[in-house]
C-alpha cells in the first residue's frame, strides 16, 4: 500500500505523558503514515517533547502549535486549520491516549479506494483498561476489551442510499463514527462548518459532526480493529456538562435547531427533497432517541431490560470485577481474546508501551 495516501491527526491539550506514550508506541511499530499534531495545550509539556526528544523517534510527524484551547471556538478553529494542512486523500482524527492499528487502517483505506460512494470506513474500536488507575498512561497490567463500549462495536448499517435513513440508523444504534477513516474533502467540509457554526455545546458539536458526514455519503463498518481506546481517560467525557447545566448555561436548543437546519439544507439540496419536511424528520428522530436515553432510571431499566442479559455486556462487567481481583490472570486471558482480531506485533507493542517497556 502507498502509505502517502493517509494522514492521522492528533489534537492535543496537555496530558504530555499520554503524548509521549503514543509516540513511543508509534515508533515501536514503525508507524508508516504521516501524523499531524495540533497542539492547543495550556502548558508546554507537549511542545517541549515534540520539538525535542520525539524527533529521534522512528515515525514521521509534523507539529503545529496553536493558541491555547481555552474555549470551544479556539478548538473549532484549530481543527479547521489543521485539516487544511492535510494533502492526502484519506484522514482520521485520533486522541493521544489511544492506539491506532495499522493493518485495520490499511483495510479501511483499501475499501474506500474501491468504493467511491462511501465517505468513510469505520473499523472495530476495541478498548483497554489499565491497573492500578485507568486515568493514567502507564500501569502494571493491561486488560483488553472486545470493544470500547457497547455502542461502538455493533455492525451498524450506515450504507443506505438515503441520508435520512443513514442518520436514522445511526441514532437507533448510536454507533460512534468520529474515529472512522474519512475522505479528506468530506472532513474538511465538516470541520469548516463546525468552525462557522461555533456551537456552544460540545454534545451538539459531536452530533453535527456525525450528521454532516452521514449526509455526505455512506459509511462502512468493517470487522478489523482500526483503533484501541483507553477507558477512563477521555477528556471529552470529563468535560461534558450535565443536561441541566447544558439547558441553562449553553445555547443548547439554539445549537440543535441551527445544526438540524444546516443538515436539512444539505440533504434537501442533494436529494431534491422538501427542506422543511427533512428538518421535521431529523428533529422527530432526534427526540425519539432522547426519550430512550434520558427517561428516569426505573423506566430506562424496563425499556432496556435486554441489555442486562446481553452476553457481551455481561462478559465486560465480570471482566472488570475480576481484573481488580486477579489483574495478571485477566490480562493474559483478554490478550489472547483480542489476538485473534488484532495483529500480534501491534497488540504486543500496545502492552509493552502501557507497561513502560517501550518508553526508553
Amino acid at each position: 500500500m502507498d502509505h502517502k495516501k493517509f494522514t492521522l491527526i492528533i489534537t492535543l491539550k496537555d496530558r504530555a505523558e499520554f503524548t509521549k506514550r503514543l509516540c513511543y508506541y508509534l515508533s515501536s511499530i514503525n508507524y508508516p503514515f504521516q501524523v499531524l499534531f495540533a497542539d492547543g495545550s495550556l502548558e508546554k509539556g507537549n511542545e517541549d517533547f515534540l520539538e525535542g526528544e520525539a524527533k529521534k523517534l522512528n515515525f514521521q510527524y509534523r507539529y503545529f502549535r496553536y493558541p491555547k484551547d481555552e474555549s470551544l471556538p479556539l478548538f473549532y478553529k484549530k481543527c479547521a486549520d489543521i485539516i487544511s494542512k492535510v494533502t492526502t486523500p484519506y484522514v482520521m482524527l485520533a486522541d493521544n491516549d489511544d492506539f491506532p492499528i495499522v493493518t485495520g487502517q490499511e483495510t479501511a483505506i483499501k475499501f474506500l479506494e474501491n468504493n467511491d460512494d462511501y465517505v468513510g470506513c469505520n473499523g472495530k474500536i476495541s478498548g483497554l483498561a489499565i491497573s492500578p488507575d485507568d486515568s493514567k498512561p502507564y500501569g502494571n497490567h493491561v486488560m483488553f476489551l472486545p470493544y470500547y463500549c457497547s455502542t461502538m462495536d455493533k455492525p451498524v448499517l450506515l450504507n443506505q442510499d438515503s441520508a435520512l435513513d443513514r442518520i436514522k440508523s445511526f441514532l437507533t444504534n448510536f454507533n460512534s463514527i468520529y474515529y472512522s477513516i474519512f475522505r479528506t474533502e468530506s472532513l474538511k467540509k465538516t470541520l469548516s462548518s463546525l468552525e462557522e457554526k461555533n456551537f456552544s455545546d460540545l454534545g451538539i458539536h459531536e452530533l453535527f459532526f456525525s450528521y454532516s458526514q452521514l449526509s455526505q455519503g455512506k459509511i462502512q463498518h468493517i470487522p478489523e480493529v482500526t483503533y484501541i481506546r483507553q477507558k477512563g481517560s477521555s477528556q471529552a467525557a470529563t468535560s461534558q456538562k450535565s443536561w441541566i447545566d447544558r439547558l441553562f448555561y449553553t445555547d443548547w436548543l439554539v445549537d440543535l435547531n441551527k445544526a438540524l437546519k444546516d443538515i436539512s439544507i444539505s440533504i434537501s439540496k442533494n436529494e431534491k427533497l422538501n427542506e422543511q419536511q427533512v428538518q421535521e424528520k431529523l428533529y422527530k428522530d432526534f427526540v425519539e432517541k432522547q426519550k430512550t436515553r434520558f427517561i428516569p432510571n426505573t423506566f430506562y431499566i424496563l425499556h432496556n431490560w435486554k441489555l442486562f442479559f446481553n452476553c457481551d455486556n455481561l462478559k465486560i462487567l465480570f471482566s472488570y470485577k475480576f481484573f481488580r481481583l486477579l489483574p495478571s490472570f485477566v490480562s493474559t486471558i483478554t490478550y489472547y481474546f483480542l489476538k485473534n482480531r488484532c495483529p500480534k506485533k501491534e497488540l504486543s507493542a500496545v502492552v509493552s508501551t502501557v507497561l513502560g517497556e517501550n518508553n526508553a
